[in-house]
């Protein structure tokens, strides 16, 4: 008798579990792609002349940096992606000179 109570609680309990497993995935799914700064919205605030920091301020960290030296001037360009999505944006002496994006629809 007792026995069977025992086995039912534990039951219970790998249920309550296993539902609160899904129940934090989802929320953890919800709360990374409403935190996604790579939109077109933050896209369009990108301007000529703005600084890295001022770049990263806006799209975040870049998924991939490229960077070269030639007389004296520095080039790089930082790649964001997510999903489909994909931003280049282009600096010269560490200003924005360029910048091309795609988006997921």
């Amino acid at each position: 008798m007792e026995s069977e109570r025992i086995k039912r609680k534990v039951l219970y309990m790998q249920r309550t579990f296993n539902a609160a497993k899904w129940i934090l995935l989802v929320v953890i799914a919800i709360a990374f792609t409403a935190c996604s700064k790579l939109t077109a919205s933050n896209f369009e605030k990108i301007h000529n002349d703005m600084t890295i920091e001022q770049v990263k301020e806006i799209l975040g960290e870049p998924a991939e940096v490229k960077s070269a030296s030639l007389l004296g001037l520095t080039g790089t360009v930082y790649v964001y992606r997510q999903d489909k999505s994909e931003v280049t944006v282009t600096f010269v002496q560490d200003k924005v000179v360029s910048k091309d994006g795609t988006f997921a629809k």
